[in-house]
């Protein structure tokens, strides 16, 4: 992205609250959101997620915890009163961000200029390490002043590492990213407000159904390819953190437009960097997901199909994270080094085209082919 688009994406952001020069904000009925909660429970918001319903779908998000107790609390005290309801996603950044959680904007009268004024300067910051990468939520500030964060959100539609550490990161989508690209489509005027109102009919609270490994068993993630369609079963039975984590970031959109970047004949391939969404092909392979797994090592055998998590730190078994592996055939020396969480069930027909690929000195293919990532749900017994 270039200096000026970089400047005019923070700009947008934090005008959100700015008022006009000169003159004091003006308070208005239903401006201020609730104050946070005075108790937090990290292990009760652990496995949540919050699901949003509009009327283009629905969109699923789990969050960062452990990264950002407070912004989180918030975000899930103010979905269970109902907070969220009625309010909108009322600023676009085409092919950016989308904004929203203003409780201003529930009322259709409420002057455009006033939009994104609303339920502000409720938290102080907990910037993290997550990169903002797609599908990333983020707490919206005031313009130069950190402790300003509140009841706005805004989730990334593409890439937006300007914003690494200057914005707090809180969460993830988990399902629906197609829902967040169909509202980022939505026309805007001059100001990036959205000509039409965009209305999260509700925003509910409930148990991560990725937390129950009986439950994770049921979901496939497909890759398609422009070389064909490849179908991948994860094991939560014998690694559910890594299953569900694939799973996460995969329904989430973290993964697409990524690429097979290393290719190996007769031995695997590895994908799932997102720095692979770039051109900077000296950056493929360092990309990261901003948490490590521990090793979750099975007697599962590394054979052809077999799909493991590939360490970040070498002979670390503890630092899995985003790029995967999967095995084009045999290798014994994997076995009890690496955390294998997934098999392919459809597709081995493609691996073998990506396999013929030309590369080059650093086994990357020369044409690179951009993946989308899908999950579904299976019935019992398939």
């Amino acid at each position: 992205m270039r200096t000026r688009e970089i400047a005019l994406l923070v700009l947008a952001l934090w005008s959100v609250a700015r008022p006009s020069e000169g003159v004091a904000p003006q308070r208005r009925p239903g401006a201020e959101a609730p104050p946070p909660p005075e108790r937090i429970d990290v292990e009760e918001l652990k496995d949540l997620q919050a699901v949003i319903e509009t009327e283009f779908g629905t969109i699923v998000i789990e969050f960062f915890v452990r990264d950002a107790p407070r912004h989180v609390a918030y975000f899930v005290h103010l979905a269970r009163q109902g907070f969220y309801d009625g309010t909108t996603f009322h600023r676009i950044l085409p092919k950016s961000l989308i904004q929203g959680g203003d409780p201003l904007s529930r009322n259709p009268r409420t002057p455009r200029e006033a939009l994104g004024r609303g339920g502000l300067d409720r938290l102080p910051p907990e910037f993290n390490e997550h990169p903002f990468t797609r599908g990333v939520v983020g707490a919206v500030l005031r313009p130069g002043n950190p402790n300003s964060a509140g009841s706005q959100f805004f989730i990334c539609v593409t890439d937006q590492g300007q914003l690494d550490r200057k914005f707090t990161a809180f969460g993830r989508v988990v399902e629906g990213m197609d829902v967040v690209e169909r509202i980022a489509e939505t026309p805007t005027d001059a100001e990036g407000l959205a000509t039409q109102r965009i209305v999260m009919k509700s925003v509910r609270i409930r148990p991560s159904p990725l937390a129950r490994p009986e439950e994770l068993k049921r979901y496939r993630v497909v890759l398609e390819s422009p070389l064909g369609k490849i179908t991948i079963a994860v094991m939560p039975e014998v690694a559910p953190r890594h299953a569900r984590h694939f799973v996460a970031l995969a329904g989430g959109g973290f993964y697409d437009g990524t690429t097979f970047h290393r290719i190996y004949p007769g031995y695997m391939l590895l994908g799932g960097d997102p720095l692979t969404r770039g051109e900077d092909r000296s950056l493929w392979g360092r990309g990261w997901a901003c948490e490590f797994l521990p090793a979750e090592i099975s007697q599962i055998e590394f054979d052809r199909g077999i799909v493991g998590m590939l360490q970040m730190k070498p002979e670390d078994p503890n630092s899995g994270s985003a790029i995967f592996f999967i095995c084009l055939g045999r290798a014994p020396h994997l076995d009890g080094k690496y955390t294998a969480f997934g098999r392919v069930v459809e597709g081995m027909d493609v691996l073998e085209k990506f396999e013929k690929l030309e590369t080059d000195a650093q086994k990357a293919p020369v044409t690179k082919m951009p993946i989308h990532f899908r999950v579904v749900r299976v019935e019992e017994g398939r």
